[in-house]
Order: C-alpha cells, then structure tokens, then sequence
C-alpha cells in the first residue's frame, strides 16, 4: 500500500459508515478583481459569500481573495489566478483544484481526514501545514513547504515533504524534490515567459497525459469489479478489514485521479483559447476531447465503487450482528456452564 493513503485507509471503516460532511468554505477577505463563476454564470464576489462544489474563483491583476475554511485554515488565491471548488462530478467534494497561478494555504491541525489541493499534476494531502502551490499556464506544478509536512501525489510517484522542501511536478513527469531554491511566485513568472516557444512540446506531454488516464480509469474499473467480488465474499473481521484497506486505497486514488484530470481539462482549454493563432490549438482542443472521455469512465468507477461501499456496510453489519450473536452465545454457554457447577456442589 501506498504510504501516501495510510491515513485514508485507515479511517475508511468509521466514515464509510458515518460519512463525514463536506465543510464549507467562505470568502473571508478579498481586493481588486475578484469574479466567482457558478453555473455557468458570473457572480460578484462579497465577504461571507460560500462556495462550494463546482464553483470557479479568478482574480485579476493586484488583486487577491482569502477563503476560510475555518478559524485555524485558510487558503489565499493570489493575483491572476484560477481555481476549483471541489467537483461537481464528486459528491461534497470541498478540496481545491488550482488550475493555473498560485494559491498559499496556512492550516491548523485538522481534527480528522485531510484536505485535498489538487492541480493538473498534483494532489497535496492536508493535515496541518503552511504551504505554496504554483502552476504554470502550461500546467506545471510548484509547491513549497513552509511549515509542517506534506504529502504529495502524482500519477508517477508519491512523495511525502519534509519543512523547508520543495517539489517541481511537470506535466506527463515524474516529480522532482529537494531544498527551496525560488519563490513560488517567481518560479511561475519563470515558466510562464517561456510558454509560448514551448506550445507543441506541451500539447506532445498533453496528449501523453491524457492517454495515461485514460488507461489508469480502464485498469481501475476491471479493479473495482474484483473489489466488488471480494467484499461481496467477506465473511470474517479479518476478510473486511482487507477488503476496507482495498476499497480505501481505489477510492482515494480514483479521487486524485479525477481531481488532476478536470485541473489538467481547465488548463489546456485556457492554453487552446489564449493561443488561438498557434497551430498547437487544435491539439490541446483535441486533448481536452479526450480528457473529458475519461472524465466519463472516471464518474462510472465512482459510482461503481459507491456501490461497492455500500455492499461493503452491509458486509460490515451482517459479519458485526454474527460476531454478536457469536459473543452473546459464548456468555450464554458460560453462565450455563456456571449454573450448572454451582448445582453439582451442592
């Protein structure tokens, strides 16, 4: 098992059967430019406003917008920046998906779980740190770490920073770690002066991304139908407890998964609409359409593994009454065994 999921797995049995809200998140603060858009519609942005599932944040030139996700985390969006509110493809989904500029995040210990901000390229698993996520127009990632630590994950590698590191997460790359040595602001100003000479080898890594996902989400659905076969076999604590750990591990992979995905379908329509001259537009338009293909196939493996943690509580409450029953009847016998001692002494 990956070490990035332990967590996840192992608080997979008490919130499969309690399932834990999605926290709201509210506009705390905000100067300048700042737009939300919701449905298709763009909103002016006021202090207190909530946004959730679906919702797009951008902000202007010298502007910024600091959301609060309670009174110990909050998440500043810097300038010229575009972000995701969880998903409307994931139910309660509340993580947040930087789709290109820089967000600086500062989060208090969190009670239980963890918090997810995600980019084309990454998904940083939150329990209590200070940190910087930067992405490039052309989708490349940049996170430092300030305070605490961090987990990491990418579809190549997962990395587990330590305070005071830095990661460098290209895309259709495998990551690169190691000591501070930029400013995640000046990091982003870097890359992004470069795009335009680079337009046809970031459509190459694009495409290359994309038909990577496309064969996870097949891998992932053959997968999730021996999951389904195996819990529907459960018949002992032990049998569940695998099959919790299996279950926990698909969920969350299949979450980043489509967290990236949807970041990496935002970034490169950005790329095709902002260099519409370039011959590279067509191939980014092209990349998109198969992005959202495996978009689909990732929405049916969420549903199907929905299922699968249903059949896995039903599981779990039939094997818990027998262990029950089973103790109940061991006490039963023994108060028996008791009496009827106690009556051969007299």
């Amino acid at each position: 098992m990956k070490p990035s999921i332990r967590f996840a797995v192992m608080v997979f049995a008490f919130t499969l059967i309690i399932p834990a809200a999605a926290s709201a998140m509210n506009v705390k603060f905000f100067l300048g430019q700042v737009s939300l858009i919701r449905s298709g519609k763009t909103l002016p942005v006021k202090v207190g406003d909530i946004v959730g599932n679906g919702d797009i944040i951008k902000t202007g030139k010298s502007s910024m917008v600091e959301l609060s996700l309670d009174e110990n985390s909050t998440i500043t969006v810097q300038a010229e920046s575009t972000i995701q509110i969880g998903s409307k493809n994931l139910k309660d989904s509340d993580g947040i998906s930087v789709v290109s500029g820089e967000v600086k995040g500062k989060f208090g210990k969190l009670k239980k779980g963890e918090y997810k901000i995600g980019s084309p390229t990454t998904v940083c698993g939150v329990r209590g740190t200070e940190f910087d996520v930067a992405v490039s127009k052309g989708g490349d990632t940049y996170v430092v770490l300030n305070e605490g630590s961090l987990a990491v994950r990418n579809p190549y590698k997962s990395v587990d920073l330590k305070e005071g590191s830095s990661l460098e997460a290209d895309v259709a790359s495998e990551p690169v770690s190691g000591k501070i040595k930029v400013k995640s602001d000046a990091w982003e100003n870097m890359r992004n002066d470069n795009i335009e000479e680079g337009l046809d080898d970031r459509a190459d890594k694009y495409e290359r991304y994309m038909d990577m996902f496309e064969g996870d989400a097949s891998e992932d659905a053959e997968e999730i139908k021996s999951l389904r076969e195996e819990t529907k076999k459960s018949k002992t604590k032990e049998d569940l407890e695998k099959s919790g750990e299996k279950i926990a591990e698909a969920d969350s992979e299949l979450e980043d998964s489509m967290m990236m995905n949807e970041a990496s379908i935002n970034n490169m329509t950005s790329l095709s609409d902002e260099f519409k001259a370039s011959g590279a537009s067509a191939r980014f338009k092209s990349a998109v359409k198969k992005g959202n293909a495996v978009l689909q196939q990732q929405i049916k493996n969420r549903e199907a593994i929905d299922k699968v943690k249903a059949e896995y509580k039903e599981a779990y409450d039939r094997i818990m009454k027998k262990f029950q029953d089973d103790k109940s009847k061991i006490f039963r016998d023994l108060d028996e065994f008791k009496k009827k001692q106690q009556e051969g002494q007299q």
